[in-house]
């Protein structure tokens, strides 16, 4: 072979290699990138353009926002999004039915981090999402990982790092009052156990005011006990991770829940969030403990509230300072999805600044991104209020305590608990509150070991 041929043998494998390189042409004058080139040069929201993907939704009303407004989310990305909304005790059957046998209905789901947490890791019901937030080309520079602050990023984090969750609303609970019968009454916001009970007698005068109010309804005043508990000087578990919710501190916390529920509205030991809400709205109660979560739409609502302007929002007092009792929801990948790149895009929208902030500002929705508490959209909305805003903001960056121990039997748990210091209420023997606690704890303990 002659010096001519090699050389136009090596021109025309040259030539051949730049023909199989992703090009830039012009179409009308705008350039028309090829998926390798973008992929390349970073994120692009019609990445996955003409995909489908299903979300599983545990109905509740912080993810309306996100399900009624779908159609933002299909017109950014050209991904269709099908989207089962059902009740939440009917989603969290369906979505265990669709875990276990591996299935890939569905590539989304709301997660109830407080329930699900410890399962779900166990068992790697999740896929882990590190890989998708730490991709440029797959997570916009806008997301902002970090904006999620301390308090939400601690929920959705395995003891490794992994990342099996997407915080979306932390359930903050507080203790707020009436700020008429504070001044009346010459009284601050108790920051101790012993002075809110004290309190709490002192502003009693039924049938004209309850001195308190909160959930006594079986399974929903679990909360009350975590505070309690906790106040008093409880832990979930010791050193060598055995469940712990037994002892002085659980006797003392059903004790004191019994001391407030005395005070309260006739009926509080049977009320659920809503006639909680209710009944401090309607001017029936001193003191309520309850969520941040959507607390000015039902206490400063001229159409439902009848204390509008007179409340002042605070912290569950401890021994020692606050307790802050917290839990989490968000969104997960089924770990079974055909369609996870599209999957990804859906929950990094829905979990977005711009979507958290419009949810702060309609509905006083406690989401865990610091940066929308200071956006002026939201500090010059009409659901704006100084004392409860700051009260988040501070309370976002501060250690929590989840409202359930971490076990994989927690909804049992938490009704069992429930009941124990319901009992307290008419039977207030700390021998038998002993063995009862005792009995339960070592019960949900032999459950876990198995």
């Amino acid at each position: 072979m002659s010096t001519q041929q090699k050389r136009m043998i090596v021109l025309a494998i040259f030539l051949g290699a730049i023909l199989m390189l992703p090009v830039v042409a012009s179409a009308g004058g705008q350039q028309v990138v090829t998926e390798e080139k973008k992929a390349v040069e970073g994120f692009d929201w019609r990445r996955f353009e003409g995909e489908t993907i299903s979300i599983l939704v545990g109905r509740s009303p912080i993810f309306d926002d996100v399900t009624q407004h779908i159609d933002e989310f299909e017109s950014l990305t050209g991904i269709r999004a099908i989207i089962d909304d059902i009740p939440y005790d009917q989603a969290n059957t369906k979505k265990i039915l669709e875990l276990r046998q591996k299935s890939s209905t569905y590539d989304v789901a709301t997660a109830w981090c407080h329930n699900e947490k410890r399962l779900f890791i166990e068992n790697g019901w999740y896929e882990p999402l590190n890989r998708y937030i730490n991709d440029p080309t797959m997570t916009n520079s806008d997301y902002d990982w970090e904006d999620f602050g301390a308090a939400g990023l601690s929920w959705v984090l395995t003891d490794d790092g992994e990342i099996y969750a997407i915080p979306g609303k932390l359930d903050l609970w507080g203790l707020f009052a009436r700020t008429s019968i504070l001044k009346k009454h010459g009284l601050a916001m108790p920051k101790a156990m012993d002075e809110l009970l004290t309190d709490i007698r002192k502003v009693h005068n039924p049938p004209t005011i309850a001195g308190f109010t909160s959930r006594g309804l079986k399974g929903q005043n679990a909360m009350q006990f975590a505070w309690l508990f906790h106040a008093y000087g409880g832990e979930y578990f010791d050193t060598d991770g055995k469940l712990t919710t037994y002892g002085p501190a659980a006797v003392d916390a059903a004790l004191a829940y019994a001391e407030l529920m005395k005070h309260g509205p006739p009926g509080v030991t049977g009320f659920d969030w809503n006639e909680v809400r209710m009944s401090f709205a309607h001017g029936e109660a001193a003191f309520v403990a309850e969520g941040f979560g959507g607390a000015t739409t039902w206490i400063d609502n001229p159409e439902v509230s009848e204390v509008v302007g007179d409340a002042t929002y605070g912290f569950l007092p401890g021994q020692e300072g606050p307790v802050l009792i917290t839990s989490m929801i968000g969104w997960f990948m089924m770990p079974y999805s055909r369609n996870k790149g599209p999957a990804w895009y859906f929950m990094q929208w829905a979990s977005s600044k711009e979507i958290c902030l419009r949810q702060l500002a309609d509905m006083g929705i406690t989401w865990t991104r610091m940066s929308i508490y200071d956006d002026p959209r939201y500090t010059s909305s009409d659901k704006f209020n100084p004392a409860w805003n700051e009260a988040v903001k501070r309370s976002l960056t501060m250690e929590t305590i989840p409202a359930l121990p971490q076990i994989d039997a927690v909804g049992e748990w938490r009704d069992a608990f429930g009941i124990i210091i319901n009992e307290a209420v008419t039977n207030q023997n700390r021998d038998y509150l002993a063995r009862r606690f005792k009995e339960e704890t070592e019960r949900f303990q032999a459950m876990q070991e198995k």
